[in-house]
């Protein structure tokens, strides 16, 4: 899909680069991943524009930015903002809250009327709440694997297996008690932040995204919503 008449947009993280094209005719489409930004380069040549998250080290924005000056290849790089599109943020020191949060909740906010909780399920969990254009603040927890990780690396005689559970039952056994207290802390999380919106308005929305959407697929809420490109998402907003 790449060419003139597109633009590439980029969610670089600590770990992988996920990117998608963007046009008038067929909006946000064709996602893919990436090992480095390295691999982009003839798409980086043929776009009409570049938009760029970065969440990983300044120097991976300096790669991208020396790439598309020598490709001539004009580069947006989105930044956290006291106060976007008229939604304003939570933190006194914004410029602390990270870019891919910021934007996951600017597409929330586009794609519902409603007051919203966007939850991201990843290596960490963040929860950020919005309501009537505010960001109302959120949380940062640790994901699945670190959340097992330290509980068997710093507790005496408590130990776990590979098993990654996505129904929550009662363990009969350690290793099962490990990974479903874990399930219990991100689903609880969830349930929580449910409790946080319902204190303040009847209607609302929760997005959920991140690779570990799985562990919450057992909970069947209406108010719910599960996607994938939030921060792509986000980034086509600012397409001129």
């Amino acid at each position: 899909m790449s060419g003139q008449d597109s633009y590439l947009l980029v969610d670089m993280g600590n770990t992988c680069v996920k990117y998608g094209f963007y046009s008038a005719t067929k909006g946000l489409a064709d996602i893919r991943t990436a090992d480095s930004l390295a691999e982009l380069t003839s798409d980086l040549a043929n776009c009409a524009r570049v938009l760029l998250s970065c969440v990983a080290n300044d120097e991976s924005v300096i790669q991208c930015r020396e790439l598309c000056k020598e490709l001539n290849t004009d580069l947006f790089v989105a930044k956290t903002e006291a106060e976007t599109f008229g939604f304003r943020c939570a933190y006194s020191r914004y410029k602390t809250l990270g870019v891919d949060r910021w934007l996951a909740m600017l597409a929330a906010r586009s794609l519902s009327h409603k007051a919203f909780a966007v939850i991201d399920i990843g290596t960490a969990m963040t929860c950020d709440i919005g309501l009537n254009n505010q960001h109302l603040g959120g949380w940062i927890l640790p994901g699945y694997d670190l959340m097992r990780t330290s509980l068997i690396s710093n507790t005496a005689r408590v130990f776990s297996d590979g098993n990654r559970p996505t129904v929550l039952t009662l363990g009969k056994e350690t290793e099962d008690c490990v990974n479903l207290g874990c399930l219990a802390a991100i689903q609880g999380a969830v349930l929580m932040a449910k409790e946080q919106l319902r204190q303040r308005t009847d209607e609302f929305d929760i997005f959920l995204t991140g690779g570990g959407q799985s562990l919450v697929k057992e909970l069947q809420d209406s108010d719910i919503r599960f996607e994938n490109n939030l921060v792509l998402t986000g980034l086509s907003l600012f397409i001129d």
